[in-house]
């Protein structure tokens, strides 16, 4: 067989090592007599596969021991609808750079006031715009970023210093870059772009990375 060279936005290309070992251990995970896609995410051996991936990503990307770092399912879109259900709660600020935080500001909407804080949305999304003095209005409870726009082509050179908690959604060029972690108090990024294969069986977790801020909500979009 003939590898071919894939420049996929998502999901990612993977080693030829790492299929490698995954096909080998795909029957029998571990010495557990079960493969990954049957072992259960409470056994003991899973939640140390938990484990080493969490302190890996820490060690990759020097995520601070005040920072917690968890993993879901539900795609991009869910991801969308969290950080304003759990965050929300007077208004929120977005700097609107393409499709994906258009879309993470539509969304959040249902859960309070938003707005943009820059935009540059009526020339085409065609550049990073500048967060001017006073853009951040009072009330706010924080400005969300989208590091990396592909369908555009933007991508922001350095990530802004600001009055209150940056989000940032670091989907499509997390673990390509160092990442500033102590300027954000709030990260996502959908797995399978950089860093994972794609949606299988319904498993397409996504990362966070916290710092403070207390959920007001329950059940599934809870933090």
């Amino acid at each position: 067989m003939q590898r071919v060279h894939n420049f996929n936005a998502g999901p990612s290309a993977m080693p030829l090592a790492v299929l490698q070992k995954v096909q080998a251990e795909f029957l029998d995970f571990a010495g557990t007599g079960m493969s990954i896609v049957e072992i259960s995410h409470r056994s003991e051996r899973y939640q140390q596969l938990q484990e080493e991936t969490k302190q890996t990503l820490r060690r990759l990307l020097h995520i601070p021991d005040g920072y917690h770092i968890i993993f879901l399912q539900g795609g991009g879109s869910l991801q969308f609808v969290m950080h304003s259900a759990n965050f929300l709660r007077r208004r929120g600020a977005y700097v609107n750079t393409g499709v994906w935080s258009d879309k993470a500001m539509a969304a959040a909407a249902a859960y309070g006031e938003v707005y943009e804080a820059a935009s540059s949305k009526k020339d085409g999304f065609s550049y990073i715009p500048r967060l001017t003095e006073g853009a951040i209005r009072e009330a706010t409870d924080y400005l969300y970023i989208t590091s990396n726009n592909t369908i555009h082509g933007t991508q922001w050179a350095s990530y802004p210093k600001v009055s209150v908690p940056l989000f940032g959604d670091v989907s499509s060029d997390f673990l390509s870059r160092p990442i500033p972690i102590e300027r954000f108090d709030f990260l996502f990024a959908g797995a399978q772009k950089k860093y994972r294969s794609g949606r299988r069986g319904g498993c397409d977790y996504k990362r966070f990375v916290s710092s403070r801020g207390q959920s007001r909500c329950t059940g599934h979009v809870a933090l």
